[in-house]
């Protein structure tokens, strides 16, 4: 019967069964297996409906040694065919547990198998979940969080995270008007929120109980805002243009007698400074960061204004970030080699083009033989424009190559050049393609080979994708970082 049974030869094991049905229920194996337990064992899914049919329905619940039902067994074999012929015989057997004492559906989803755990639970009697039962219930909610199988219907996680921290910051700002939570509790958790640049929370929460925007860190007697600086955080720092106590804030000095603008001249933690493509854009980042905080506070503290060490924040930015200049030096030499050479090799090709006219010319009056044509002007402008975009490409990336390259530079001076660089050289490409276009198709369209003019203008899409994708990103940031503003000084007065 066993061989019979591995080998799913159910017209050998039916005359077995036809000569004696006890053979149904007997233990096969070592281990207690009846025919059940072992079709269900080698997935023989035809075999086990025969066996269905032919059994008593109590055959199901039998459990071999190890206390394993034969839905058990095909539950770990994950065969959801089997599983569906033994529930639909016998839904007892959905309430006999495991020798791990958990239900069937509860294994099903611990073993993976989300679509037969899902099954499972849509069959199980609720008797069996029930608290009053036991632990069986709670487990199976366990198995489902674990494996992230929640039955419930596709949510915005987003907003229902927005939604569970709108919910949680009312409550805390109650807790803050009844006085229910110590100011300094409630201080440390303001300092976390401008850590993590949550500007929501710090307005919600001084609306509350405004006096807690005044409260230094027990430690180092930094208010608010000095950790807004310090992990750069513009939405927390463009708060305190709303401030009417601005200054009292904005003059704070900790411990160690540093000022605000000595913490924007400390360098900004990797996890800011990696958000920003290239050392010279990192560069120009604090340099930003240190003139705003130094338009913030007051005259007294913005010239000469030294900390405990003697150190003025001049100096300490000097110092915090001369490995980061030369780096951005590095960074921006290279990107303008790099610019140079692509656009004056395209100065050149398009310079030449420009004198080895598609047709030739009349060799009577030495006008070009394609001058009426729609496409030989195209040709005449594009490589105009070309090689005027590329020269002035190869002069901007050379001003960028001869600059004194002193902190000042990467402000304004170095930035502009390299956008006018990347934004020529971004003209000069494309307009060169078009040239080479326009002369392929004057050449070809009377030839026999004008069917080639749609693949080669295919082909030419290639370049153009490749470039605004390597080049595009490089000039979107330095422009915003150059022109574009990260703080906000229009800010409604508050709290």
């Amino acid at each position: 019967m066993y061989k019979a049974i591995c080998d799913n030869n159910w017209q050998i094991a039916r005359e077995m069964v036809e000569q004696d049905s006890e053979l149904l229920c007997a233990r096969l194996t070592p281990s207690g297996q009846t025919p059940l337990h072992v079709a269900a064992l080698f997935r023989h899914l035809n075999l086990v409906e025969e066996l269905v049919k032919k059994s008593p329905k109590e055959n199901l619940e039998i459990v071999d040694s190890f206390g394993n039902t034969p839905l058990i067994i095909a539950i770990v074999t994950g065969d959801i065919g089997i599983s569906k012929c033994m529930v639909e015989r016998n839904t007892k057997i959905l309430g006999i547990p495991t020798p791990s004492s958990e239900l069937p559906v509860s294994l099903a989803f611990r073993y993976g198998h989300k679509e037969m755990g899902r099954y499972l639970y849509s069959v199980t009697p609720f008797e069996f979940l029930v608290p009053e039962r036991g632990h069986l219930g709670p487990q199976l909610l366990r198995c489902c969080l674990l494996t992230q199988d929640l039955g419930t219907q596709k949510y915005d996680e987003r907003q229902l995270v927005e939604e569970q921290k709108a919910e949680i910051l009312e409550i805390v700002c109650e807790s803050v008007k009844t006085s229910k939570v110590d100011a300094y509790v409630i201080a440390d958790a303001m300092f976390r929120a401008a850590k993590e640049g949550n500007a929501a929370f710090v307005v919600r929460v001084s609306k509350a109980s405004p006096e807690v925007l005044l409260i230094p860190e027990r430690e180092s007697h930094r208010n608010l805002f000095f950790y807004a600086v310090e992990y750069r955080q513009a939405k927390v720092f463009n708060l305190i243009h709303g401030l009417r106590f601005k200054n009292s804030l904005a003059s704070g000095i900790d411990k160690e007698g540093n000022t605000l603008l000595h913490v924007a001249a400390m360098l900004a933690p990797p996890s800011q400074l990696n958000r920003i493509n290239g050392e010279a854009l990192q560069m120009q980042s604090e340099l930003l960061w240190f003139k705003e905080v130094e338009s913030v506070v007051p005259p007294t503290i913005r010239v000469g204004a030294q900390n405990n060490y003697g150190i003025t924040a001049e100096e300490t930015f000097r110092t915090k970030h001369e490995e980061l200049r030369k780096e951005g030096e590095k960074w921006i030499k290279k990107t303008a080699s790099s610019g140079s050479v692509v656009a004056a090799l395209i100065l050149t090709i398009t310079f030449a083009a420009a004198f080895t006219i598609p047709g030739g010319n009349n060799q009577e009056f030495g006008y070009p033989l394609f001058l009426k044509q729609g496409f030989f002007k195209l040709f005449i402008f594009s490589t105009i424009l070309s090689v005027l975009s590329s020269s002035t490409s190869v002069l901007m990336f050379l001003g960028v190559l001869t600059s004194r390259y002193s902190e000042e530079d990467f402000l304004k001076s170095l930035p502009t050049k390299l956008i006018i660089g990347l934004s020529t050289l971004f003209l000069s490409i494309p307009t060169m393609i078009i040239a080479f276009l326009a002369a392929i198709h004057l050449m070809l369209k009377h030839s026999n080979y004008s069917w080639g003019l749609l693949p080669i203008l295919v082909l030419a899409s290639v370049p153009l994708s490749l470039l605004v994708f390597s080049l595009f990103p490089l000039l979107l940031s330095t422009t915003f970082y150059t022109f574009g503003d990260i703080f906000d000084r229009n800010v409604e007065p508050w709290p």
